[in-house]
C-alpha cells in the first residue's frame, strides 16, 4: 500500500484498514487510510484491485458511529481509517443481517493495532448492529 500513500506519512506512519460486509450474498470490499495520508491521485480513482477483488476507497467518516476522545494526546478518532469504515457501513446497511470483517494495520511500531479509542468505537458499531457478525483483526506491519 505504500505506494498508494503520500511520502512523507509513508516515513512518519499511517493506519490501513480494509473491511468486507456481505448482505444478502453480495459482497463490498472498503478500504481507508488515517487522516489525509490517502495519495490524490488514488483518490480521485476511488478504487482499488487487490487479489482480484474491488476495494472501495473510504476517505471520509460520517461520524455515525460514536467517536471518542483520548485526554492522553489531545484527540479524537473521527478521522482514524477503521472508523471511516464502521461509520460507512453502518450508513450503508444498518437494519440488515450481515457479515463483516475488519483488519487495522498501522506502520507505527511503537503503537501497534487499533488506538483505545477506536476499540471502544468498535463496541458503540457492535451494539448499533446487533444482526451484524463482526470479525476484528489488528496488528503492526512488519519489518
Amino acid at each position: 500500500m505504500d505506494e498508494y500513500v503520500k511520502d512523507g506519512k509513508v516515513r512518519d506512519g499511517y493506519s490501513l484498514s480494509a473491511a468486507s460486509i456481505t448482505v444478502d450474498g453480495k459482497t463490498e470490499y472498503l478500504i481507508a487510510v488515517s487522516g489525509k495520508a490517502m495519495d490524490q491521485d488514488f483518490k480521485n480513482s476511488s478504487e482499488l484491485n487487490l487479489n482480484g477483488k474491488s476495494y472501495t476507497y473510504i476517505d471520509k467518516d460520517s461520524s455515525s458511529v460514536m467517536g471518542v476522545y483520548n485526554p492522553e494526546n489531545d484527540q479524537n478518532n473521527y478521522n482514524h481509517a477503521e472508523k471511516k469504515l464502521m461509520s460507512y457501513m453502518q450508513d450503508n446497511y444498518s437494519g440488515q443481517s450481515g457479515t463483516v470483517t475488519i483488519t487495522s494495520q498501522n506502520t507505527f511500531l511503537d503503537k501497534p493495532g487499533m488506538c483505545t479509542s477506536c476499540k471502544f468505537s468498535n463496541v458503540g458499531f457492535a451494539t448499533n448492529n446487533p444482526s451484524f457478525t463482526i470479525e476484528m483483526h489488528h496488528g503492526v506491519k512488519g519489518d
